[in-house]
């Protein structure tokens, strides 16, 4: 199909800037394909150019559909359609542009790109493949050389499917909708990943390093986390995600109040009970530590310390076998050193070694609130001593009962 690029050439002045030269330069073609470099256009337009100064990029503005285009090998670029033509393009492929490039309101049916930073504004693509053949040569050549570093910009555009498989520096997505984004495991490694301003991600699939993840005021339906996949820092804020899957305690370096609520949604989804009560454990551990008011913090830590919040119910029988033995104790001094104490049913009160037998045994029983009636306490030290053990044993037989079921119980 036709097509007409309207150029606006760019050289490198002596202040390494770049600067265009005089006049607008029109390319037409009637082939389905082109291939634009720097070597093409300074041969094209030969006769209107200055023979000293060498084009390393260009603006420009084109009309077509359905074209095959190639740009490589530039310093910069920028290509846009104009003002009501279209750009339909069914395959683009940027390849080895030194600085960046820049597209605006194409609609392109595979979009490849290669070594380039890039800025992509109001397109509809249907596939965007980043570093997909850079990939796939180090793999055939088992090179371990470093890739150039790069990034992508991605603004109020439409994507259906995009994967990113070499590493990059920052990745901006923006004002802009996707049905599927994947890191790839090739890309190793990413060093700050930005989705923010009303962005809708249909499925986000994270593999590789992140050093920084941030997602704002946005809408993901389905994050999906490798098992290589390692996060330094996350911050959501304001954004819905319905689901999460394959996120564990080794996914989050720094763990944070997010990284186990995180954590803790994708234990529901998969439905792994122990990795749920761990999370929401550290969770709300995070929650008491950050809380600013003291008696809420200490009414947290005794839930902490005596059942997990709910989670650890080997807590709970750990502290009831303490204050087991702390009122054994109590009850066996008060029998030695007061006039009161445990009084038998013969009328003995009960002490020395044979007391510390009975006092055990009464203060299982008050715990449990079982008395049998066969001893009784005596004075008002042992009966308040007894009184406050009861309530202690109905308390903490509720919470061990509340443990159970919050631990073991179903949590969908």
């Amino acid at each position: 199909m036709p097509a007409l690029i309207e150029f606006e050439l760019l050289f490198e002045n002596e202040e390494k800037k770049y600067t265009p030269f005089e006049g607008k330069f029109q390319l037409p073609t009637t082939e389905n394909s082109l291939t634009l470099t720097p070597e093409f256009l300074q041969q094209k337009f030969s006769n209107y150019l200055e023979s000293d100064k060498k084009i390393i990029g260009f603006n420009a503005h084109i009309d077509c559909d359905k074209l095959i285009l190639v740009i490589k090998d530039f310093s910069y670029f920028t290509l846009q359609k104009f003002g009501l033509s279209s750009a339909n393009v069914s395959l683009l492929k940027v390849l080895d542009i030194s600085d960046f490039f820049r597209i605006n309101g194409f609609s392109v049916e595979r979009f490849d790109i290669e070594r380039s930073s890039n800025l992509i504004v109001n397109c509809d693509i249907q596939e965007l493949n980043l570093g997909i053949e850079t990939n796939y040569n180090n793999l055939r050549n088992s090179s371990p050389e470093s890739l150039q570093e790069t990034w992508t910009d991605i603004r109020e555009s439409k994507i259906n499917k995009a994967r990113l498989f070499v590493p990059q520096t920052r990745i901006n997505i923006q004002n802009s909708t996707c049905k599927r984004f994947v890191f790839e495991g090739s890309a190793k490694s990413i060093d700050d990943l930005h989705i923010w301003e009303n962005t809708l991600l249909d499925t986000l699939t994270l593999s590789g390093h992140f050093k920084k993840i941030k997602i704002k005021h946005s809408t993901i339906n389905k994050v999906l986390f490798s098992n290589n996949t390692q996060i330094n820092d996350i911050d959501i804020d304001s954004t819905i995600i319905e689901n999460i899957h394959n996120a564990n305690e080794n996914t989050f370096i720094n763990k944070t109040i997010d990284n186990w609520s995180l954590i803790a949604e994708s234990a529901k989804s998969s439905n792994n009970s122990s990795l749920y009560s761990m999370a929401n454990f550290e969770y709300l551990k995070l929650e008491r530590k950050s809380n600013p008011k003291i008696f809420q913090k200490l009414l947290n830590l005794s839930m902490e310390l005596t059942s997990g919040y709910g989670y650890k119910p080997s807590r709970t029988v750990g502290t009831s076998l303490l204050i087991w033995v702390l009122f054994t104790g109590l009850y066996w001094l008060i029998s030695k050193y007061t006039y009161g104490g445990l009084r038998l049913l013969n009328g003995e009160i009960i002490s020395g070694l044979k007391g510390l037998g009975y006092s055990a045994y009464f203060s299982l029983i008050t715990f449990t609130t079982t008395s049998f009636g066969d001893i009784t306490p005596v004075g008002l030290w042992a009966k308040l001593t007894a009184g406050i053990q009861t309530l202690l044993g109905i308390s903490f037989m509720s919470l061990f009962i509340f443990a159970l079921t919050k631990r073991y119980g179903s949590f969908k």
